[in-house]
């Protein structure tokens, strides 16, 4: 049975892992060129909440409940609280009973109108149902020491007369019975002899080190860490080379429960046609890698330098406009920097023979 201090740090470790995913999450960009829905998705999905709120709450929902449903209502974005749905597989699903906040929604909806985002992972499932039901026992066991603790308890002489095998036997069943009423009633008559004084003996295992705490503590995040597929050294403080464990942190965990949102997104939002001229939505973890344009330096130029981006590209890549002009709409090649002549040969300042 898990103590108080084991449930607690499993839940910390929990919130922390949890809480760094969405601090990182809310650095995402969903790059679309509908207007709209770059507003809905990038700055505020509702008139309530902002960007990082509302994404908050649906990763709060994705990762501890495995899904989360969002409804479009008068053109704004929901997280919903509960819902049912109905519809067999090969029918569009009826979503009802769906309520936001202290409001029940009347209306159904069908597949098309909602955002229904899923996510699986079997091992954090199994982490949350055991913190569950260490949760369950401790409570229990807390019912259990308060009943103890406030027990009205008389003792009573008697005399327990012969001491034969027979009576012995009926002595340990009426011990038993003795140890029931102690531990469920609010009363207990607890009976005593001359020779046989019952005592009373609690032990306290409160005293745990600091040291021991804080090395549970660790073990429980690198355990939740590792479930979610974050880099455990990202909560260590230990700062070397954590550039690698950054980037695996990026790809490994925050892209991919990215894709799931802008995936269903596109599958929803926008029609074929739609998606196949505009792109649909794209997930830019540009802010998520980067601390800043600084920091970007190197990477951007070897973009540049490859020839496949233009500075515009590396403009939108930052979130700033694009400038149109000849000079960041110029592919340039190698290095040297050097543009590319529409013939595919580079102009490094010399005539073309």
């Amino acid at each position: 049975m898990y103590s108080y201090s084991d449930t607690h740090l499993r839940q910390s470790a929990l919130d922390t892992v949890i809480g760094k995913i969405k601090n990182t999450s809310s650095l995402i960009k969903f790059d679309t060129k509908d207007e709209i829905l770059n507003h809905k998705l990038n700055v505020k999905p509702n008139d309530n909440e902002n960007k990082s709120d509302f994404r908050n709450r649906v990763i709060d929902l994705m990762l501890l409940e495995g899904e989360c449903l969002v409804v479009r209502v008068k053109g704004n974005l929901y997280v919903v609280d509960s819902f049912s749905v109905d519809g067999r597989e090969f029918e569009d699903r009826t979503y009802k009973d769906i309520v936001i906040g202290e409001v029940v929604l009347k209306k159904q909806f069908k597949s098309k109108d909602v955002f229904h985002f899923r996510y699986t992972n079997d091992k954090l499932k199994k982490f949350l149902r055991d913190l569950d039901e260490s949760y369950a026992k401790l409570f229990s066991r807390l019912i259990e020491v308060h009943m103890r603790n406030n027990q009205i308890r008389i003792y009573a002489e008697f005399a327990q007369g012969k001491k034969d095998d027979k009576s012995q036997q009926k002595y340990r069943e009426f011990l038993r019975g003795m140890e029931d009423k102690i531990r469920n009633d609010s009363v207990a008559v607890i009976p005593t002899q001359k020779d046989w004084k019952p005592t009373e003996n609690a032990q306290n295992y409160e005293s745990r080190s600091i040291k021991e705490v804080g090395d549970l503590e660790n073990m429980y995040v690198r355990q939740v860490a590792n479930i979610l597929q974050v880099p455990p050294l990202l909560f260590s403080g230990e700062l070397a080379d954590v550039s690698q464990h950054k980037d695996s942190y990026i790809k490994d965990c925050i892209r991919p429960l990215m894709q799931v949102l802008a995936d269903e997104v596109n599958a929803k939002y926008f029609s074929l046609k739609e998606y196949m001229n505009d792109g649909g939505v794209k997930v830019n973890a540009v802010h998520a890698l980067f601390n800043s344009e600084f920091e970007m330096g190197n990477a951007t130029e070897k973009m540049i330098g490859s020839g496949v981006w233009t500075i515009d590209d590396i403009l939108e890549l930052q979130g700033k406009e694009r400038e149109n002009n000849i000079v960041t709409t110029q592919r340039y090649l190698t290095k040297n920097m050097a543009p590319i002549r529409e013939d595919g040969t580079v102009d490094d300042g010399k005539s073309a023979n």
